[in-house]
């Protein structure tokens, strides 16, 4: 006998007011599941988002006009 056959022969024995608990704790558990994937998807998004991020961090940002020489940066 396999899973669902022997919850089905369970089932077969609880009273109507069980058989309603077991539908709303299914649908809980259904969410859950949905909601666990939902939130893997944000978090593999959000991980690609922050390299991506990261990366134009690194490469730095060319505001316009030169680059000042390190010397000419000092008061000497």
């Amino acid at each position: 006998m396999n899973t669902a056959e022997s919850i089905y022969e369970d089932v077969k024995q609880l009273s109507e007011p069980m058989l309603q608990e077991l539908v709303h704790f299914i649908g809980f558990l259904k969410f859950k599941n949905e909601h666990s994937l939902k939130t893997n998807e944000m978090d593999i998004e959000y991980q690609l988002a922050k390299q991506r991020t990261l990366q134009r961090m690194r490469q730095g940002y060319h505001l316009g006009g030169k680059m000042p020489t390190r010397e000419s940066l000092y008061d000497r």
